[in-house]
């Protein structure tokens, strides 16, 4: 209810209802929130409420928005940590482009990563390029 009220909102009344409906199933798909389609948000766990928000700008506004991500998994475990950059990896696979800043991740977390933007104190530079294989 909450994805298909944002996309009612969120899109022109132009677009029929059937093609908001589809959009918003596919979007359930995408996130693994099939079986989560009936709850109401405030009573999923951390980790499919964000799934939930992530997905919004790629399949109800615009894929061709950036989602710009601040400390997505500060004071999340490491199992949810984990679920919710494989997510964005997914949304990223999928055309999403994704600009998430994080801060001291484990190795694993890290080769999700294409790019890497590193800064020293100041905000200098450090390092700006792919993140590679070797």
């Amino acid at each position: 209810e909450a994805m298909m009220f944002s996309a009612h909102l969120l899109q022109p009344q132009t677009v029929p209802t059937a093609e908001l409906t589809k959009c918003v199933d596919e979007c359930l798909v995408m996130c693994g929130l099939e079986d989560y389609a009936d709850a109401v948000v405030g009573s999923l766990g951390i980790e499919h409420r964000k799934h939930s928000d992530y997905s919004l700008p790629r399949f109800v506004l615009d894929p061709k928005l950036l989602l710009f991500l601040d400390e997505s998994i500060s004071s999340l475990d490491s199992q949810s940590a984990w679920a919710i950059m494989k997510f964005l990896r997914k949304l990223a696979n999928n055309g999403q482009a994704i600009i998430c800043i994080i801060h001291q991740p484990s190795g694993e977390l890290f080769q999700v990563f294409d790019h890497l933007l590193l800064l020293k104190k100041g905000g200098q530079t450090v390092y700006f390029g792919d993140i590679g294989d070797g």
